[in-house]
């Protein structure tokens, strides 16, 4: 856990310096990002809309996958 807490604080670091750097290059892309993210975080989960994070597409197990192609196989 030491390591774990020890690599958190690494990253952590990095971001604020690239934060501040992005920042100080491009404000306007950090400020409408900010927004973005505020305004996520304030009705994620509550609609089902808009949340880039979510499967929107029903996904297939590798055994379903598998057994497809082995269904067009036979029918070849």
């Amino acid at each position: 856990m030491a390591r774990d807490l020890k690599e958190a604080r690494k990253h952590w670091e990095v971001f604020e310096v690239f934060t501040e750097l992005l920042e100080g290059e491009r404000p306007d892309l950090v400020t409408n990002w900010k927004g973005w993210v505020k305004d996520w975080e304030s009705v994620q989960h509550t609609d089902g809309t808009g949340l880039p994070f979510e499967m929107t597409k029903q996904v297939h197990a590798m055994k379903d996958i598998r057994l497809r192609l082995t269904r067009e196989e036979l029918t070849l």
